[in-house]
């Protein structure tokens, strides 16, 4: 786990060292300290300043088209490409 000093965390944000002083006074975002007292933030709390949520992996998607016959197996076709166009059409990776 990253752990970033005040003036690193500062610079990501784009706001003052003292804003990030004055917010863990007033607990709006809180550091973690070192045993002398420094103050360090983690990148979940990067995020969660950002108001992004954690980095996460891609979440996996799946189609899934069914038809009741063999004989239908066109129309399985049909279902499948609509369901790869809907999927790209929404920025889905399948």
């Amino acid at each position: 786990m990253k752990l970033y000093t005040i003036r690193e965390f500062a610079e990501k944000l784009g706001v003052s060292i003292s804003t990030l002083r004055a917010w863990d006074r007033e607990g709006k975002l809180v550091a973690l300290r070192t045993p002398t007292g420094k103050r360090r933030y983690t990148e979940e709390m990067l995020y969660r300043a950002l108001g992004l949520k954690n980095r996460e992996e891609p979440k996996k998607v799946v189609l899934y088209a069914r038809v009741s016959s063999a004989g239908q197996k066109p129309d399985l076709e049909n279902q499948l490409n609509y369901l790869k166009e809907f999927a790209a059409g929404r920025g889905i990776t399948v």
